[in-house]
């Protein structure tokens, strides 16, 4: 398995927008930085196309992005030699 972790503590999202954070055109209503909403839906459409997962959890700090995701055998055996 592979994983990719991605760590954010400049904005620190409420209970609500974590609810909604993969929605597309979803938008912090307290952000302060631009955008129309669709990157992290993309990559979540992008992730459950490959069958990987996206998980997005936070703790006292930060945002927490995750993408998980398992190799087909053939592809990690001739990656590993």
């Amino acid at each position: 398995m592979i994983e990719l972790s991605i760590e954010n503590q400049s904005e620190y999202y409420s209970i609500d927008t974590m609810n909604h954070i993969f929605d597309a055109y979803f938008r912090d209503p307290n952000s302060a930085s631009s955008g129309n909403g669709l990157g992290l839906a993309m990559i979540h459409e992008i992730a459950k196309q490959h069958g990987w997962q996206l998980k997005a959890t936070q703790d006292a700090k930060s945002n927490k992005f995750k993408i998980s995701c398992t190799m087909p055998s053939e592809l990690s055996a001739n990656h590993l030699n």
